[in-house]
């Protein structure tokens, strides 16, 4: 028979605490022989059940709000396009035939770039200057006739290709480009650009951001599967 090192009441081998003083026996030794210390079973797990929920909430959040940044990046790329969207406006020679005029809106019209065509004549080049120059109409006093040339305003559908599309017509025989230039195609290339730039650059950042967020949520609940299996 043992005895509790406690109070010295004789206990059984089998019995974990002392019925006489409530000593626990379970990790004592017992007068007489050694009890083993029994097999360690999580009670309950609460507190790392809450870090991982909390870990992972955390995660899902910076996922979430990469995914409505780069959603707001796109969406505030595709307000300016609609607002203000990318122009290109091509002068043609006042030489140019109207059959060969109406042959190059056909071609731009054709381009899938272009969202919208518009053919500007002479006349209404000329309306559309004397409408900006109000109040100094005297300075169109001294031009001699119209030296004004047609032009098409392409509008387009996005900023990607802006440079790709304006140079269709640096070499067109139909334009009016000075020898050496290019100044018969008027476009604001460099706005467009950088601004497609930056927010090819911020997706990409916020792309990578949810990248990282889900491979550290997936390690995280690994780890801590692992970590409690082994407990």
């Amino acid at each position: 028979m043992l005895r509790c090192p406690n109070c010295g009441k004789e206990v059984l081998a089998s019995e974990t605490f002392c019925a006489a003083c409530g000593y626990i026996l379970g990790r004592k030794k017992v007068a007489g022989a050694a009890v083993t210390d029994p097999p360690y079973t999580p009670k309950d797990n609460k507190a790392w059940r809450l870090a991982a929920i909390i870990i992972v909430f955390v995660l899902l959040i910076i996922d979430l709000a990469g995914v409505a940044g780069l959603a707001l990046a796109r969406h505030s790329l595709q307000s300016l396009v609609d607002e203000d969207p990318p122009e290109i406006e091509v002068f043609v020679k006042n030489t140019a035939t109207p059959v060969s005029i109406q042959g190059l809106g056909r071609e731009i019209e054709a381009m899938p770039e272009a969202r919208n065509v518009v053919f500007v004549s002479k006349e209404e080049a000329l309306q559309r200057l004397r409408e900006s120059l109000a109040g100094h109409e005297e300075v169109l006093d001294a031009l001699s006739g119209n030296p004004l040339p047609p032009s098409f305003v392409i509008t387009l559908r996005g900023p990607e290709n802006i440079d790709a599309m304006a140079s269709r017509f640096f070499n067109n025989p139909l334009v009016d480009n000075t020898p050496g230039t290019h100044d018969g195609v008027k476009y604001s290339s460099s706005f467009w650009q950088d601004y497609d730039n930056n927010t090819k650059i911020v997706s990409y950042a916020l792309l990578a951001t949810i990248v990282f967020a889900v491979i550290l949520a997936a390690s995280t609940i690994i780890l801590l599967v692992r970590a409690l299996s082994t407990r």
